[in-house]
């Protein structure tokens, strides 16, 4: 089973904090648990990708094994996957980041509590500047 929408759960799982620790090795994480690196302003995360929409919905499912996923409300704009415990992550295929409005994940682990982690994804240098 996937985690596509429409409220389906997807494969079972221990939970976001399980999930995390098994993709640890494929995404990089550092000495706090957090994905990718820290942005400019410090206050959210960074992964860079030549294709940052794909990369950051691949992130999206492997983190969302087990939970409830819906479409985020009320404007639909991306998806949420909801575990029992509370915690959840959310994909955004568009996010308000200025100026380039990347796909972003979000995520809030109950247990154990931890910071929310907000990452970014977006095009590797090489790739933005060929894009410009």
């Amino acid at each position: 089973m996937g985690s596509g929408t429409g409220g389906s759960s997807s494969s079972v799982s221990l939970g976001l904090s399980a999930n995390i620790k098994s993709i640890g090795g494929r995404y990089k994480l550092d000495s706090n648990g957090n994905f990718g690196t820290p942005s400019s302003t410090g206050n959210s995360q960074v992964i860079y990708s030549k294709n940052p929409r794909k990369a950051a919905n691949r992130l999206f499912n492997k983190l969302a094994i087990g939970a409830q996923v819906e479409k985020l409300k009320p404007r639909g704009n991306g998806q949420i996957a909801k575990f029992k415990d509370g915690s959840h992550v959310i994909f955004r295929p568009k996010s308000s980041h200025i100026p380039t409005n990347s796909p972003a994940v979000e995520i809030v682990l109950v247990h154990p509590s931890r910071p929310r982690q907000k990452i970014h994804f977006e095009l590797t240098r090489l790739e933005a500047k060929e894009s410009k």
